[in-house]
This record gives C-alpha cells, structure tokens and sequence, in this order.
C-alpha cells in the first residue's frame, strides 16, 4: 500500500529539516511526502527544493504546496488531503522526528 505523508508547516525550517531526514531514514518509506506551508517567508519552499532530489534519490516525490489561505493547521491538512496520491495518508507535524526501525535479521 502506498503512504502519503502530510506535514503542515509554519516559520520551522530547522525542525521540518530534522523531521525530513528522518523520514528518509525509515525502512519502509511512503511515495510521496507534501510539506503544506504557511509561513510568512521563502524558508520552507528553499529547504524543499534543496531536499527534493535527495527524496528522489530514494524514490519518494517531495511536494511543496503554499496555502494561500488563512492561517490554520486544519486547512492545511485539508489542502494536503486534496493533493495526495497514496492510499493511506499520514498526518505528521514539522517538529516530528521518526525513530528509525532496525530491520529484524532472520
């Protein structure tokens, strides 16, 4: 099954880096992750464009999405719902850093 992951974002490129890598460094990764922001400078689309072909090296498409809306986490949410392609989408924050997973040896 196909994953989805939907980061909302606002004014935290260090924390959505951090966040960013670690997905990366899972062992199941997800087919596309979409960084929604709404931030009030050009940070977060900078450090998208900068990540996305490390994304692309590992087969995962990185989207950047500006929501042109009003501030708020839920349309945020809503605005990546509306772009993603996966069957299962999951909803992370910027400041989530994953705990990588050691395959099990037989």
């Amino acid at each position: 099954m196909s994953i989805s992951v939907i980061i909302p974002t606002y004014n935290r490129p260090k924390e959505l880096r951090d966040a960013l890598c670690s997905i990366l460094r899972q062992t199941e990764l997800p087919k596309e992750v979409i960084i929604v922001d709404d931030s009030s400078n050009s940070q977060t689309r900078e450090l998208v464009t900068q990540m996305s072909d490390n994304f692309l090296d590992n087969g995962v498409m990185l989207k950047y999405i500006r929501n042109t809306k009003e501030q708020s986490l839920t349309i945020c949410r809503n605005l990546g719902v509306t772009y993603a392609r996966g069957e299962i989408i999951l909803f992370l924050d910027d400041d989530v850093i994953l705990v990588s997973r050691l395959k099990p040896s037989i």
